[in-house]
Order: C-alpha cells, then structure tokens, then sequence
C-alpha cells in the first residue's frame, strides 16, 4: 500500500499551517483537513495572554459515543491550545473528570448506556461542581432540549456540527484554573 501524500497548506504566512490527520479505525481511511493558519497583529495584550496562557493551560474533556467525531474534536482543541482527554460513554467520562479535574467538558447527550444528562448530573451531584463548565455538544437542538439541558445541569448548549468559531467561543470564556504545584512531590536537584 502506497504511503499517504501530506501536504501542508498554504496561509497567509507562506507555507505556515497545520495538518489535521485522522485515521477511522477499523477501516485503515486516513481524513486529513488543511487548517491554515490565519495572520495575527502580535501586540503586547498577545504576548500577555500567551504567556498567561502558558501559566494556566485550559483542559479539556470531550465526551462523544462517535469516536472519529470526539478525536477528532480532541484534535482541533489541542491545535487551539487546550489540554485534552478524551471518553467515548459516560462511566469512563466520569473516571476521567474525577482525576482530571477538567476547566470544561464538552458533553454529547445522545450516548447509550448513561446518557449526557445523567452524566452532568453526576458531576454536579458528586462535585457540586460549578466550577466546571459543562456545555451539551449534541444533535439534540429543539427548545424542550435546551430546556431538559440546563434543567440537567448544563451552563451551554451548542448544536452539532458546532463550528470553529463557538468552539474558540466556549473555550476562550471559560477561565483557566491555576492549579498549585506540591512542591514535596518535586525531587531536588
């Protein structure tokens, strides 16, 4: 079998982008989607929020039953800067949130067995958890499930496919939390 051509896409930038590659297991298709990259006025609030950036980095967890559709958006939100991690059903998303301790979750709520709303409820039930931003990403967008999503315990509701502007949205207003260091557990040099 012939490997796969990757090419990178020309930006404003010349030859500056990035390739986001996929691969649907089971069936060995290889997606690849050019993102180019768009140019930015680089000012001193920039520099301020990347270095800000760099002290809090946001994380992230993406719960979807449709796999490609998760990974890949575990993808795009990394491209964007965030920490990911990923479930695909809603007892390993709440394996995952009790370790990880995530700023946002992008929730599915059309997933077999605990479905995206039980899911939200667990959270808030067991973390009483405001601190966290849980926000349904779903198929799901008629008035009654908006309704049963904030009802359930969801802060938004964005309605698939969601494009790359709301996700930069959601991600963007939702605060970093600055997570201390136990300096004990750091070995001296």
């Amino acid at each position: 079998m012939a490997e796969p051509v990757r090419r990178r896409p020309r930006s404003a930038l010349g030859d500056e982008g990035r390739t986001l590659e996929t691969l649907n297991r089971g069936s060995g298709l290889l997606t690849a989607a050019g993102l180019p990259l768009a140019p930015i006025e680089v000012t001193a609030a920039t520099e301020a929020r990347k270095e800000s950036a760099l002290d809090a980095r946001k994380r992230v967890l993406v719960v979807d039953d449709n796999v490609d559709a998760a990974e890949t958006l575990g993808l795009l939100l990394e491209i964007l800067g965030a920490e990911v991690k990923v479930a695909h059903d809603g007892a390993t998303a709440l394996e995952q949130y009790a370790g990880y301790d995530p700023d946002l979750v992008l929730l599915d709520i059309g997933m077999p067995g605990m479905d995206g709303h039980e899911v939200v409820r667990r959270i808030r039930a067991e973390y009483g958890a405001r601190h966290t931003t849980v926000v349904a990403l779903t198929g799901w967008g008629q008035a009654e499930d908006r309704r049963r999503s904030q009802e359930a315990g969801f802060d938004a509701h964005l309605v698939k496919p969601a494009g790359g502007d709301a996700l930069k949205a959601v991600l963007t207003a939702v605060p970093a939390r600055r997570r201390t260091v136990d300096a004990s557990k750091i070995e001296p040099a």
